[in-house]
């Protein structure tokens, strides 16, 4: 009676332990999509909807990461009333050795309607210590790490 009995607590324990909290987990997978069709599941430390950036590594040696563009913050008006330009001048420069674009309200929207405002952005080149590019609306930043 005893070895039928522990059969049935061990499989009752398992379900308990294991199965149940996969049924309420938090989705801690990242499936991806590689170009030629292939699908990879990751794992999260984290719940997936606490991830706000990604990045994707591509192997590429120090000295050419030294010479490109990552974009860290944009932020574009004036007075402590801004918008945040980010993605927007990631779009534009990350990853390039140098880029151009224009300041406009066409980037993150108008901060502060009827007031001049400027662009300020801070990046990298590779593991260089930060930088800064500014410029005001309606003129041309070029930022660069050449």
């Amino acid at each position: 009676m005893i070895k039928k009995i522990c059969p049935m607590i061990l499989i009752a324990a398992s379900i308990v332990l294991f199965i149940i909290p996969l049924l309420f987990a938090e989705s801690r997978t990242l499936e991806v999509t590689y170009g030629d069709g292939s699908t990879q599941s990751l794992m999260l430390n984290q719940p997936s909807e606490r991830i706000r950036r990604m990045e994707f590594k591509d192997g590429m040696n120090q000295r050419q990461q030294s010479n490109t563009i990552k974009i860290i913050e944009a932020k574009y008006g004036k007075n402590n009333r801004n918008c945040d330009a980010t993605g927007f001048v990631i779009s534009q420069c990350d990853g390039k050795m140098k880029c151009q674009f224009t300041t406009t309200n066409a980037m993150c929207g108008d901060p502060l309607y009827g007031t001049k405002k400027e662009i300020i952005v801070k990046y990298t080149c590779g593991y260089a210590s930060e930088r800064y590019g500014k410029a005001d609306e309606n003129s041309t930043l070029s930022i660069s790490c050449e």
